[in-house]
């Protein structure tokens, strides 16, 4: 979606348009603050049966996290350092995390050491 025209009536057709093929939905980049568009995108992976991964600016979360942990069930927050990469888990299932829960990934596969 080029120039920001990204919305999720457009990801909607475009999911329809391709029938049933799978069950996991990555979207790559997503650059908004509008909640809405999460919001809608939340709604419609729920009534398509899709579980969805949205990857995210760290700046514009930090910006927008109270509202976006009210929205979304799990959020991991990927950083690296010279020799590992890690997935930090802001919020579970069960709610924003007490204690910190970060796991060491390879930084090739991303696997977890």
């Amino acid at each position: 979606y080029l120039d920001q025209s990204f919305n999720v009536e457009k990801l909607e057709s475009a999911i329809k348009n391709l029938g049933d093929p799978f069950d996991i939905m990555l979207i790559d980049g997503l650059e908004t603050e509008n909640m809405d568009v999460f919001t809608g995108i939340k709604e419609m992976s729920q009534e398509n049966g899709l579980k969805t991964w949205i990857t995210y600016s760290l700046n514009k979360y930090k910006e927008n996290e109270d509202k976006l942990e009210d929205i979304f069930e799990v959020i991991l927050r990927l950083y690296s350092d010279h020799a590992s990469a890690y997935a930090l888990l802001l919020k579970g299932k069960k709610g924003i995390m007490k204690e910190e829960i970060r796991l060491r990934l390879d930084p090739r596969t991303f696997f977890v050491k």
